[in-house]
C-alpha cells in the first residue's frame, strides 16, 4: 500500500471539515487560526505575529506555539505535505508539469525511458535546495520573507502575512463561493482577488513552497530538532547499494532530499513520495508505518520469486 492515497484522504478530510467550519459559521477564531468554541488552533506564524503585533503576551497564542513546537518536535514539516491546501495545489502543477516533461525529453530522443519520474530537481534545476554535491544551504530566501513577515507584524501592529497567506486565502475563497452560490451576503471584489492573489502565489510566482513561505521556513527551524519519521534506507535492499543506477528516491523528492543522506533532513515533510516510487521497498520511515511497509516488502518479494 502506497502512503500518497493516506495522505491525500486525510489533507481533504481536513481541508472539507475546516471549509465547511468556516462556512457555517461553527467555528471561531483570527485572521491566524480556527476553532470550535473557545478552542482556538493558532498557525504557530500566526501565533508570533499576534504576539509581535501587539506586543504583548497572549496566553492563548503562547499555548499555541508551544504545541506546535510540540507537534513538529515528533512529526517534523508533516504540515507541508498531509495537511496544507498549497502544498497539494503544488503536487497538481507539478504533476501536470512532470508530464510535460517527460513528454519533451520522449521526443527529443535522449535515451530516458518514458517512464523514468522527473523529480523536482530536474524540473527546478536552478533551485538552491536541489545540488549535485549533496550539500544544502541552512538558510534561503524562505527565512528572509519569515524575517519580513514578524517584522511587518510589529510595525504595523497586525499580522500583515495572514492577508496573502495562500493558506487563508484558499478558505477564504471556499467562504466567498459558498455565500456566492448560497445566496448569503453580498458580492464582493475579495471574490476575485484572493482567487487572483492565489494564482499569482502558487502558479506565477512557481516555487512558493520551497522559495516565499515563511510558515515552511519556521517549520524547517523548529524541526531540527526532529528525529522521528525521517526516511531510512535499507541497504540490503536498495537497488543503489548493489551498484544499479537508481536515484528515483532523490528525483521525486519535493524538498530535494536524498534519503540515502541525513543532509537537510529537517526540510522532509514525510510525503513518502520516496518510499513509493522505490522498486525495491527499501524506504522505512518509522513503526508508524510498519504494517504499510511489511506489505510493500512482501509483494516486492513475490515477485522476485520464480
Amino acid at each position: 500500500m502506497k502512503i500518497a492515497p493516506i495522505r491525500y484522504a486525510i489533507g481533504a478530510f481536513v481541508f472539507i471539515a475546516v471549509a465547511i467550519g468556516i462556512a457555517v459559521n461553527a467555528g471561531g477564531g483570527t485572521l491566524s487560526g480556527f476553532g470550535i468554541a473557545d478552542i482556538v488552533a493558532l498557525c504557530p506564524l500566526g501565533s508570533l505575529e499576534i504576539m509581535l503585533a501587539s506586543k504583548t503576551f497572549v496566553p492563548i497564542a503562547a499555548v499555541s506555539l508551544v504545541v506546535a513546537v510540540v507537534l513538529v518536535f515528533i512529526f517534523g514539516k508533516a504540515f507541508c505535505s498531509w495537511i496544507c491546501p498549497a502544498s497539494f495545489v503544488r503536487e497538481l502543477k507539478d504533476s501536470l508539469g512532470r508530464k510535460k516533461f517527460l513528454r519533451a525529453k520522449e521526443t527529443s530522443d535522449r535515451g530516458v525511458e518514458a517512464s523514468e519520474p522527473a523529480g523536482e530537481c530536474e524540473l527546478r534545476a536552478s533551485r538552491d535546495a536541489c545540488r549535485s554535491d549533496g550539500k544544502r544551504f541552512p538558510l534561503d530566501s524562505r527565512h528572509a520573507v519569515l524575517l519580513a513577515a514578524l517584522a511587518s507584524a510589529t510595525v504595523f501592529g497586525f499580522p500583515v502575512f495572514c492577508l496573502v497567506c495562500p493558506i487563508g486565502l484558499v478558505f477564504g475563497t471556499v467562504v466567498l463561493l459558498y455565500q456566492f452560490f448560497a445566496g448569503i451576503g453580498q458580492v464582493s471584489l475579495s471574490l476575485v482577488v484572493f482567487p487572483v492573489v492565489l494564482v499569482i502565489e502558487l502558479v506565477v510566482m512557481r516555487s512558493w513552497c520551497s522559495r516565499f513561505c515563511p510558515l515552511g521556513a519556521l517549520l524547517s527551524l523548529l524541526s531540527l530538532s526532529n528525529k522521528t519519521l525521517r526516511p531510512k534506507v535499507k541497504s540490503s535492499a536498495c537497488l543503489r547499494e548493489s551498484g544499479a543506477a537508481c536515484n528515483r528516491c532523490a528525483q521525486m523528492c519535493p524538498e530535494g532530499l536524498d534519503p540515502h543522506t541525513e543532509a537537510g533532513m529537517n526540510e522532509c515533510s514525510k510525503c513518502g513520495k520516496c518510499k513509493d516510487i522505490c522498486p525495491a521497498a527499501a524506504i522505512t520511515f518509522s513503526r508508524l508505518f510498519k504494517l504499510i511497509q511489511d506489505d510493500d516488502v512482501s509483494s516486492v518479494e513475490q515477485r522476485r520469486k520464480p
